[in-house]
């Protein structure tokens, strides 16, 4: 994946990360391990995984917005996937996960797409990489 982020706009996408997992008021295990998973996809260790959640609830959801919605159209079509089958890794797709994920595509001009394109995409991207 050639697919790059910066130290902030990796937490900015965290921030949105975090809200999508909390979205349906259940945490589940396979939301955190698809976090997890994707946050090593960019480099972050395991070991930081801990401290990468603490310091992106320290930034400002609509900062985080901010941050996402300048990003150019092939990050934020990858930004759009993550979010769409992160709120789908339970196996169940929550009206209020789905509502947030429509409302951060607006606020942050994501492509749109349905959950199933976004599984697509992102199983791509494992595909490339061999994973």
């Amino acid at each position: 994946m050639n697919i790059r982020f910066s130290e902030g706009e990796l937490m900015a996408i965290a921030k949105l990360a975090n809200a999508m997992i909390a979205a349906d008021g259940k945490v589940m295990e396979q939301e955190m391990e698809s976090w997890k998973m994707e946050m090593e996809r960019f480099g972050i260790a395991k070991g930081s995984f801990a401290e990468i959640f603490r310091e992106s609830e320290r930034i400002d959801f609509v900062e985080a917005l901010g941050i996402v919605s300048g990003l150019d159209d092939e990050r934020k079509k990858y930004v759009g996937a993550f979010l769409g089958a992160l709120m789908a890794v339970d196996g169940h797709v929550d009206e209020g996960e789905l509502k947030l994920w429509q409302l951060m595509s607006i606020f942050c001009d994501l492509p749109t797409m349905t959950v199933g394109e976004a599984l697509e995409y992102m199983a791509g991207l494992s595909a490339d990489n061999g994973e």
